[in-house]
């Protein structure tokens, strides 16, 4: 299993951001990594805070100086909080998501904070964050709760369609001690309406029975893909997909759920996917929205 190198965190220095930072410390203590902790500063933050104060001093070096020593005091506490972790600062300059967007690509993961608390700073994350959530080719951890230890229960909503083995072997590389549960829903939409045109209850009882059986033999298939078929369990369930993924929320208790997400086009990389948006919305605990392997 390939080893994560560098963990990617981002932060405005905001108590959430500070969240996340600590996650990602934690990460690369596990993982011997390197952690490479960034602030952006945007021009619009820039003009915003000119306006306020109602200055026309050019106030980037300033800027960017308080952002290198709140950076500084921040890897000092990370240090002393994680002995021995291995921690890179550095400012950038320009827009957000472009900066980040070029980061990303020399990590294996980054690292967020759910929501941002400073409104005028370029990097508020919850916008960040969801904007990111699109475009981002690498895996992206949202970190919800304030981190404690090593993730140990892992959760991995599971489509069919294509199988995310991405997913499940990057989390089985982020989280090694944890337990994995894939979870897939198995919905018959139309029920409603077969029942309407006489199918019957049986016929509708047998359909469900293939298709859970179908959906466990190629969730095996995945899991043999990713070499995880002795840690992980599969767990099948009748129902809408987002009425189980909250049931099993509940039943339990993850601290790491995991979302792929598929690139199907330019376009369609710009629209979160609706069960996305729920496990976001719903999960108390962080979540890692892994993208599907470009062909």
């Amino acid at each position: 299993m390939e080893p994560i190198a560098t963990v990617l965190a981002a932060t405005d220095f905001s108590a959430a951001a500070a969240q996340a930072v600590q996650r990602a410390a934690l990460l690369a203590s596990e993982h011997r990594a390197e952690l490479r902790l960034v602030n952006v500063v945007e021009p619009d933050f820039l003009l915003a805070l000119r306006d306020l104060l109602d200055t026309h001093r050019d106030l980037q070096a300033s800027v960017v100086e308080q952002a290198r020593m709140e950076l500084a005091a921040a890897v000092q506490a990370l240090q002393q909080a994680v002995p021995g972790v291995q921690v890179t600062p550095f400012v950038r300059e320009g827009n957000v998501l472009q900066e980040l967007g070029r980061e990303e690509q020399q990590a294996a993961v980054m690292v967020l904070g759910a929501r941002g608390s400073h409104a005028l700073r370029g990097l508020a994350l919850g916008t960040t964050a969801d904007r990111l959530l699109r475009t981002a080719t690498q895996p992206l951890l949202v970190v919800k709760a304030a981190p404690a230890a090593a993730y140990t229960k892992v959760l991995l909503l599971a489509d069919l369609s294509p199988l995310p083995v991405p997913a499940l072997e990057f989390a089985a590389r982020l989280a090694p001690a944890a337990s994995l549960r894939l979870l897939h829903a198995v919905d018959l939409p139309f029920e409603g309406k077969l029942r309407l045109a006489g199918v019957g209850t049986e016929e509708i009882a047998a359909w469900r029975g293939r298709t859970a059986a179908r959906a466990h033999e190629a969730l095996e298939r995945m899991c043999d893909a990713a070499g995880q078929r002795l840690r992980t369990v599969i767990s099948v369930q009748e129902g809408d997909v987002c009425r189980v993924f909250l049931q099993a929320l509940e039943e339990l208790r993850p601290d790491l759920v995991v979302v792929a997400r598929e690139h199907r086009s330019p376009v369609s990389d710009l629209l979160l996917g609706s069960v996305t948006r729920v496990v976001l919305e719903e999960a108390p605990c962080d979540v890692l929205v892994v993208p599907a392997a470009r062909t």
